[in-house]
């Protein structure tokens, strides 16, 4: 066999045998895969371009939080018709005909399959998929917020043995996919997000799940503990990752509460996820309301969390383990 190159772990687990993708020009077919290496042929065809993963740029806790007041007031201009929400659009923020006339049925939509959410309450869409359900939560919260809040929620349901669950976080909300074939009333959603010791069960969370040993890995690199090419060779030995994860484990059970590892629990809490307006949203639950809704399909608001979600990393409820990136053989 050959070595071709390498692929994002989470593109490779969602090929298929027989997907033809692009790597460095040319078309390869998936024929087998083997631990973490993807035997493929070079073929002729038309394949599928990768899209590479990337964080971008996070979006503010002000900007979310206006996005969401924007939208919410265009569900109060839809009441008094499409009219009035073209002319608010137009007039407010103005946008011309043709803006407002691919703008306005994207609310038109959303209202008319679901609701447009506010800040009265949240806004929980539920879609039943035979042996698991789809709940959309719609927030007024960036991306890193919302992942704390997902992370809560499944450290939660996993310690209280309940189904497999995996989420995708997003600007403004998050998406849930539970495998059980009954839905979650609101009463659930509000014990499993309750305020209390929210934080203590993220720190919980934290130990026992691989973001903290992500985040010791750049850290280590940065304060020289761990070097990228040793001697001039590439690390071989146990994958790319082997000697992070060795380090990290003896670290973690020997020194607590070494310099680095602490920077690395702080840069989780505040860059990854955003701890404190994940804990400040909690807090000010008890005031809302919690409404479900059981929808045929996903809204457009919901189809954008689900689109938006897997273009980052998902997390399930299971423990996971640091995998190597893919290697491409033929």
């Amino acid at each position: 066999t050959e070595r071709l190159g390498e692929v994002d772990q989470i593109y490779a687990e969602r090929l298929q045998l027989g997907d033809r993708f692009v790597l460095e020009g040319r078309c390869l077919e998936l024929k087998k895969r083997e631990s973490s290496a993807l035997l493929v042929d070079e073929v002729f065809g038309r394949p599928q371009v990768p899209r590479w993963l990337g964080t971008g740029l996070a979006m503010p806790v002000e900007l979310a939080r206006r996005i969401f007041l924007f939208r919410m007031q265009a569900g109060e201009a839809l009441r008094d018709g499409d009219d009035a929400l073209q002319l608010w659009l137009g007039e407010d923020f103005q946008l011309n005909r043709q803006a407002t006339d691919c703008l306005a049925p994207y609310f038109q939509q959303q209202e008319s399959v679901s609701e447009i959410p506010t800040l009265a309450a949240l806004s929980i869409e539920c879609v039943s998929m035979q042996a698991c359900m789809e709940y959309f939560l719609h927030t007024p919260l960036p991306r890193s917020a919302n992942e704390a809040l997902a992370r809560v929620l499944l450290h939660r349901w996993r310690r209280s043995n309940k189904s497999t669950a995996m989420a995708l976080a997003a600007d403004l909300g998050l998406y849930l996919l539970v495998y059980e074939a009954e839905s979650l009333p609101a009463e659930s959603w509000r014990m499993s997000l309750r305020a209390e010791q929210f934080a203590d069960d993220f720190h919980e969370h934290l130990q026992s799940s691989d973001l903290l040993g992500q985040h010791f890995a750049r850290v280590a690199q940065t304060g020289l503990m761990i070097l990228r090419n040793p001697a001039g060779q590439k690390r071989k030995v146990g994958g790319k990752d082997w000697t992070e994860r060795r380090l990290y484990e003896q670290i973690r059970t020997r020194f607590p509460d070494f310099v680095l590892l602490r920077q690395a629990r702080a840069e989780a809490v505040t860059s990854t996820c955003d701890l404190a307006s994940a804990c400040a949203f909690v807090e000010s639950l008890p005031a809302m309301q919690i409404r479900v809704r059981h929808l045929s399909q996903p809204s457009p608001f919901g189809e954008s969390l689900l689109q938006a979600g897997f273009r980052s990393s998902a997390i399930t409820s299971e423990e996971q383990q640091t995998a190597p990136e893919y290697t491409t053989q033929r």
